[in-house]
């Protein structure tokens, strides 16, 4: 019997197919890769042109890749595309020769049309079973949940023979919203994103703060909510340290001169993967106060560098691992939040490496059982 489960692995190609794997980013699809790579199984990864591995097909924006692209604006938007649609097209090709026998395309951001048709062809040329990951399942932006995007999200979502999710409340999410049935759905935790595989190119240091807001600044991850919570923080003790760290969205205001009086240090730009070790490095606690959302990585890579975190009691949070009930505060309360803050300023201890451990056995379980369940 054990003969026979080897000989599947070793005949059981399995495509990873996701873009979203620039720089830091990349970590998700490693984690996962290396445990399929340990456990037997052979496999091929369509990935960003700046994957930090030296694995896979760098196929996705050489030229559009957000960070590391020299264009702006529409110019960078149809560069992405051009390089979307050939990387299809070449994926197609592969699958028509190697046929292989489980597809992971990982969905993030916008469901454009041509990713539904793309997911229908290779599905028919290939014969495979067709599983989705789904980072977000609702858009991003409010004003997209009615209309083109929903129309082609639902349909992304139909065409998969499997979705799977990193919490539970997407499980949820997937019924509700496009009454998709339970058993259809798959689950295992987020992949741990370790970026002490990823040393910093550069030895910059920052100065030591209390807490850090880190990622871009949208008005769903809070931002607006906390600065004004830090204001009544910052009277209670004036010698806490706040950096905000960022790119500034056009939904989001705030009185930066005022703020900064206070104990704010803003660096309101495009963060570099270097430069986000350097701010996590530099912190005692990330605190990320999300109004609502259904997935975020960030909370390995925080935990990766000794820092700990505060959070929104989101489900996303509480149904974390690696976040203890201690760490969160209750959504949009500010008199919650304002108590976590005083609490965790006054505390010194850190606890995030006992969780490391644990979290990284129990993620290789589960997503050992998963894809054994997939390829069988």
């Amino acid at each position: 019997m054990t003969k026979i489960k080897e000989d599947l692995k070793k005949n059981t190609l399995i495509y990873h197919i996701y873009w979203g794997t620039s720089g830091n980013s990349g970590l998700y699809l490693d984690e996962i890769y290396e445990v399929l790579k340990n456990e037997g199984y052979k496999q091929r990864a369509f990935v960003n042109y700046y994957y930090p591995f030296n694995y896979g097909d760098k196929l996705f924006f050489k030229r559009g890749d957000i960070a590391n692209s020299k264009y702006k604006g529409l110019i960078r938007k149809l560069l992405q595309l051009q390089e979307v649609l050939f990387g299809f097209v070449k994926i197609l090709h592969y699958a028509k020769w190697q046929k292989p026998k489980l597809i992971n395309f990982s969905h993030a951001g916008s469901s454009f049309f041509f990713i539904y048709w793309f997911l229908k062809a290779i599905r028919r040329i290939s014969k495979a079973r067709l599983v989705v990951t789904c980072h977000d399942i609702m858009p991003l932006s409010i004003g997209e949940e009615n209309g083109r995007e929903m129309k082609f999200r639902t349909k992304i979502f139909n065409t998969a023979d499997n979705l799977i999710v990193h919490n539970l409340n997407s499980s949820i999410e997937l019924k509700e919203k496009f009454n998709i049935n339970y058993d259809k759905i798959l689950f295992h935790t987020f992949p741990l994103m370790d970026l002490n595989k990823l040393p910093p190119q550069t030895k910059v240091k920052y100065d030591s703060v209390d807490f850090l807001f880190i990622g871009h600044l949208r008005k769903a991850k809070g931002i607006e909510f906390l600065l004004d919570a830090w204001m009544d923080f910052h009277k209670l003790y004036p010698e806490a340290r706040l950096r905000v760290c960022g790119k500034q969205t056009n939904d989001v205001k705030f009185n930066q001169e005022i703020l900064s009086a206070n104990g704010v240090d803003f660096h309101l730009h495009f963060i570099s993967d270097d430069d986000y070790y350097h701010f996590v490095k530099s912190a005692r606690y990330v605190i990320l106060p999300y109004l609502y959302g259904t997935n975020s990585g960030i909370i390995s890579t925080v935990l990766s560098l000794s820092t700990d975190v505060i959070t929104s009691d989101l489900p996303m949070f509480a149904e974390n691992p690696l976040v203890d009930s201690e760490d969160m505060f209750v959504t949009c309360d500010k008199n919650s939040l304002l108590s976590k803050l005083e609490e965790k300023f006054l505390k010194d201890e850190n606890n995030s490496a006992n969780k490391i451990v644990a979290y990284r056995e129990d993620f290789n379980r589960q997503l050992s059982k998963i894809y054994k369940e997939l390829c069988n």
